[in-house]
Order: structure tokens, then C-alpha cells, then sequence
């Protein structure tokens, strides 16, 4: 005969009990569990003993349950423990609690010595009480037991003195009303306490284990066994840049790192090469200690180099490099006269030929016959003639008539042309008009 009991002597917030059998039989290889839930217990009802009995000769697949040295019948299960154990692979029986209840688990042990254990007095009665399924109702008290000294005995039937007992024995009822509701509150309190209660120090993780608790790592700062935690030093950890000073504080970090080395720059804990004092455009060189900047590139001008050591001596020696407009050295550039020269960062390229002129920067660029600087476009025989700042006409030379844009022969130089030219203006007929 094999049995499982639990033992806890704090009251219980829900007394339902609940037990879950797991085992993993060969068919299918999943796992099968089984949950039962006893209804008659008081919600109220402290626990001090609770035993699952299973026989294993028994024919039914029963569980019996004992509760506080009071049988409470038996739980039916779907199959006995004993085929379920036959029918693994590897045998294996797991038994679960929720809370921290001592838990034991005995066998081949009678019930008589488990109940004796248990503190249980009269162990003939519990087993006889094995044949009911509830426990045994409470004593009723006969007339002759109720003696109590704070309630007076009523010798006569004075109505008055009735009414003024029944009222002192209503306040008396409400103020044990209220003392048992604060000491419940008390003891509710009580137990969530020592539910929750952790033997590490808070911070730290605390794991239930089977040899008992264990505690984890001390938090970061400290050291010790998880129980018992108290500050290192900070710089332990090596916290700051190499090369750094480390002191040790009595504040959070609990350490303070000093000035980064010379050709770095940051905090102390983390620093990184001063790279910074050279223009963006010129190659920096990490120096031990210190920097060096390359000149200038061609294109700009400026700095020949610059070497220094030091946050100071970069912020104050910082390169500079600066465009060079080859486009403004009076010479165009080098490009062909009157070529466009486009002006770039570190360099220019020459352009085409400005308005007026045509050819390109091998032939270089020449006034076009018949086009004015202003674009306007005349006849081979006509001259450009300025009549504003930007802005130009075009007129026939001597010996031609017409518009200035068409340009005919003029033998009589009567400012009329030969023949018709064919354009719109009045000036590009043979006849004057009368």
C-alpha cells in the first residue's frame, strides 16, 4: 500500500483540494493527468493534515482522502496508478503542489501509523470514519453544557430585564463579530506573508528547489551569496577606458573614471581617438601620443599639414582647407576667350562659347557674320547697331535695302531695294509705298 499526504498548519485560502497525477504511457507517448476537486470542505477550514491513500491491490482505480484526521470516502479514477505505472517506458510518477506545504510522500506503510503521525488521537474512529463521505457533524450542546459566566441566568420572567439581557448579548455578539473579522484579516495577512516570503536578499532571484532554496547572484555593485549582500568596490569590474584612473565612490556607480589619455576624447569610461582637427577633405594620421593632418589637396588652398597633441591644441590649430576659383585668375581660367569657365570644388571645366560667338575651346570662339551679341540674328550684308545697353538691330550696309534681317541690292541707292525681298516689313519692296 502506498500513500501521499501534505501537511500545512496555515489556514487555507481555498480549501478545494486538487491533486495532479502525470504519467506517460507507451501508446502514444503523451502524457495523462488526472485532477480532482473535493466540494464538502469549508473554505475557512484551516489545513493540518491532508492524506491521498492508494491501495494498490485494490481491484477499482479509487484514490481515498483523509482531511485533518477525518475520512472523506473516496475519488474515482479513469485507471488504476498501478497500470498506468506498468504501461510506461520509463516509469515515472510526478506529484505537484501550489504553495509551500511540507509534502511526504510514504509506502508500504499501514494507515493507522501514517494517522498516528499526523497527531490523530483516536485512530479507531478514523478508520471507522473511512465508511462516510463527509465529516462528522459538530457536537450539539445539551441545556445543562451552556454555562457561560458572561451571560447572567434569568431566575424570572422580567420583561424589562429580558429585553436589556437580549440587547447586551447583541452588542456582545457584534463586538466578537468584529474581533473575529479584524483577526481574520490578521491571519490572512500573516499567511500571504510567509506565501511570499524570500529568504534571499530582495533583488535577488530565489529558486525552490528540492534540496530547499537557493538564491541567485547578488545585484550588480555587490557580492555575496545572494543571502547576504554587500558593496565591492565599483572599479572591481574594471569599468573605465584602459589606460583610465579607477576611485571608488560610495554612490551609485560606485566608481568614477578619470580623463580619457591624450589624443582621445570621452567620458573616461568609454574614449575614442581624436580624429576631429583635420579638415574633412585631408587624411588624419593617429600619432602615439597625438595626430598628424595632410596638406591641402590640389584645388584648395590653405594648410601645408598640421601636427599637435591634445584636445586644446586640436581646438585651437583646427584645418581649414578652401576652394580655389581658377576661373577668377584673369585668365579665364585658361579656357578660350569668350568660352564659358564653370568654377568647381577643387577644380573647373571650360564651356561652350558665349552668345554671339561661335567655334569651340581648340578653334576658339569668334564672332558669327550676321549674329549680335545679344543673339539678334541680321542679314550677311547688315551690321549689328546697339540702341540699348543688351539689345541690338539690325541694319542693311550701303548698297543693300531691306529690313536689316533681309538685305537686297541697292544699285541707285535710293534706300529701297532692286527686286522684292519677300519679307513683311514695308522696307522689303521694290516701290516705295505712296
Amino acid at each position: 500500500m502506498s500513500r501521499l499526504y501534505s501537511r500545512s498548519s496555515s489556514p487555507a485560502r481555498s480549501i478545494s483540494s486538487r491533486s495532479s497525477w502525470t504519467g506517460e504511457p507507451n501508446k502514444n507517448g503523451q502524457k495523462h493527468k488526472q485532477h480532482f476537486t473535493v466540494k464538502a470542505l469549508d473554505e475557512d477550514t484551516a489545513i493540518r493534515s491532508l492524506i491521498f491513500v492508494v491501495n494498490q491491490e485494490h481491484i477499482k482505480p479509487v484514490i481515498s482522502l483523509h482531511f485533518n484526521c477525518h475520512s472523506y470516502g473516496v475519488v474515482s479514477l479513469p485507471v488504476s496508478l498501478r497500470h498506468l505505472y506498468k504501461s510506461m517506458t520509463t516509469p515515472s510518477l510526478q506529484i505537484y503542489r501550489e504553495r509551500r506545504y511540507p509534502l511526504e510522500i510514504d509506502t508500504d506503510t499501514d494507515i493507522d501509523t501514517v494517522l498516528e503521525n499526523h497527531d490523530c488521537s483516536d485512530t479507531e474512529n478514523m478508520l471507522a470514519d473511512q465508511r462516510t463521505r463527509g465529516p462528522p457533524s459538530p457536537p450539539v450542546p445539551t441545556l445543562n453544557e451552556i454555562n457561560r459566566g458572561d451571560i447572567p441566568i434569568i431566575h424570572d420572567c422580567d420583561d424589562n430585564l429580558l429585553i436589556k439581557t437580549i440587547n447586551d448579548l447583541i452588542q456582545v455578539v457584534k463586538r466578537l463579530r468584529e474581533e473575529l473579522e479584524s483577526q481574520r484579516r490578521e491571519t490572512q495577512s500573516l499567511r500571504d506573508i510567509l506565501e511570499r516570503c524570500d529568504f534571499c536578499r530582495p533583488g535577488v532571484q530565489c529558486y525552490d528547489t528540492v534540496e530547499g532554496f537557493q538564491c541567485g547572484s547578488c545585484p550588480n555593485g555587490y557580492s555575496g551569496d545572494g543571502r547576504h549582500c554587500k558593496p565591492r568596490g565599483g572599479c572591481d569590474l574594471n569599468p573605465c577606458h584602459h589606460g583610465v584612473q579607477c576611485v571608488d565612490t560610495q554612490e551609485a556607480p560606485y566608481y568614477r573614471c578619470g580623463a580619457c589619455p591624450q589624443g582621445s576624447t570621452g567620458n573616461g569610461t568609454n574614449c575614442h581617438d581624436l580624429d576631429e582637427p583635420c579638415d574633412p577633405r585631408c587624411q588624419c594620421t593617429n600619432l602615439n601620443p597625438g595626430y598628424r593632418c595632410d596638406p591641402c589637396p590640389v584645388g584648395f588652398t590653405g594648410s601645408s599639414g598640421v601636427e599637435g597633441v591634445g584636445l586644446e591644441q586640436a581646438s585651437r590649430n583646427r584645418q581649414r582647407c578652401y576652394d580655389i576659383d581658377e576661373c577668377a585668375d584673369g585668365r579665364n581660367g585658361g579656357c578660350a576667350s569668350n568660352s564659358v569657365c564653370h568654377n568647381t570644388e577643387g577644380s573647373f571645366y571650360c564651356g561652350s562659347c558665349r552668345s554671339g560667338y561661335v567655334g569651340n575651346q581648340t578653334t576658339g570662339c569668334h564672332n558669327a557674320p550676321g549674329l549680335c551679341p545679344d543673339g539678334t540674328r541680321c542679314d550677311p550684308n547688315a551690321e549689328c547697331i546697339r540702341v540699348a545697353r543688351e539689345r541690338y538691330t539690325c541694319k542693311c550696309k550701303v548698297g543693300w535695302a531691306g529690313d536689316g534681317r533681309t538685305c537686297g541690292p541697292d544699285i541707285d541707292l535710293d534706300g529701297w531695294p532692286d527686286y522684292d525681298l519677300g519679307c513683311q516689313d514695308p522696307r522689303c519692296r521694290k516701290v516705295r509705298p505712296e
